[in-house]
């Protein structure tokens, strides 16, 4: 580990262990306050996590830093909030054909990138548990541990990375990984989705079955040759008519809530409701109360709203810190948001009688 490896890894402290066996921890930037996952791999490229470092791809949690230690190498990446695939399959079955087809064109758009590397990255082990869904609706790709970058002309994949069931044909010595091995495993995951359990026969009998089998051929000429090339034929089964390239929205930690994906109608609908919020706050009006006082009840009125909206919406992350709302189960998540809400509510109001 040289010297700036070892100084930018010193400013993140852990906070908690997520899986000890793995060597898994949350840590925060001591300066920026800045939440991470540190991951201490046995079995990486150096080189794509650098690469992704130096630039990074949306749809990738941001490497935010990269220490090699010995045979081990230490990264630290960004903290995404969110459940993954396998954990919604496990939860509420199988998702229906369009959900199917707008999660993989969302899957392809972030593939469509890393293809796009120089030279092209291929993250060799996508499957459910691999894939984060975001409370605003983002999907994020996540391991990189089996990525590689992609040399032509190689006869046969040298080390033999990828999870069973998953991973192409290739993967396992029967040729070089390139996009199309993505391909491969992208066809499984969305064949996961579609049938609801994690068996490696196709879904048959639909459009999206056909698309699936195509992406299951062992022979990979025989797949579709890349990212963009299978979102279209998935974009064509949601709007056969008129096909049209999905926006790529950005997520920001930071942003509130209405503005974290960088989608139009979401901003527009999280605009009018905090000048909906900020107009009965600030016009509120109590029988006997005037001066500071009611100004006083307006900030606290405001404060109220916008809390319940934020821990609602699970702004940072706050609900996967919190007994209850951590829960797999979907009416306990619920009790416990309700919960929390009332309780921020009533702290409010016990606070703002204090002050008065």
């Amino acid at each position: 580990m040289n010297i700036e490896d070892r100084l930018a890894l010193s400013f993140f402290r852990e906070t908690a262990v997520i899986d000890e066996a793995h060597r898994v921890s949350v840590v925060q930037h001591s300066q920026t306050k800045k939440i991470g996952v540190k991951k201490i791999l046995s079995v990486y490229n150096e080189d794509v996590y650098r690469y992704l470092m130096a630039h990074p791809v949306i749809g990738i949690p941001q490497i935010l830093c990269v220490c090699r230690d010995g045979d081990d190498l230490a990264v630290v990446e960004e903290y995404i909030s969110g459940r993954t695939f396998e954990e919604l399959l496990s939860e509420h079955g199988p998702f229906s054909e369009e959900e199917t087809c707008r999660y993989g064109i969302q899957l392809c758009g972030i593939l469509e990138q890393l293809h796009a590397c120089s030279p092209p990255v291929i993250h060799r082990d996508i499957k459910p548990s691999n894939v984060m869904l975001t409370s605003s609706g983002a999907l994020f790709l996540l391991d990189l541990n089996a990525a590689k970058f992609y040399h032509p002309g190689g006869t046969s994949d040298t080390v033999l990375l990828g999870t069973k069931g998953y991973a192409a044909p290739e993967q396992y010595g029967f040729g070089s990984s390139d996009i199309r091995t993505d391909i491969y495993s992208t066809g499984m995951f969305l064949n996961a989705l579609l049938k609801g359990d994690f068996s490696p026969e196709p879904a048959a009998g639909s459009t999206l079955g056909k698309v699936i089998g195509r992406c299951l051929q062992l022979n990979a000429a025989d797949r579709y040759p890349d990212a963009a090339s299978l979102r279209s034929a998935l974009q064509q089964i949601l709007t056969p008519e008129a096909p049209v390239d999905p926006p790529v929205y950005k997520t920001s930690k930071w942003m509130l809530p209405g503005f974290r994906t960088g989608d139009p109608t979401h901003m527009v609908l999280g605009t009018a409701g905090y000048l909906i919020m900020l107009y009965i706050s600030s016009t509120l009006s109590v029988n006997g109360v005037a001066g500071p006082a009611i100004w006083l009840e307006r900030v606290f009125c405001f404060l109220m709203m916008i809390g319940v909206v934020l821990f609602t919406s699970d702004y940072l992350g706050v609900q996967s810190h919190l007994p209850l709302c951590k829960s797999k189960k979907k009416a306990v998540r619920t009790f416990g948001i309700l919960l929390y809400d009332l309780a921020f509510v009533i702290v409010l109001m016990v606070l703002m009688i204090l002050l008065e």
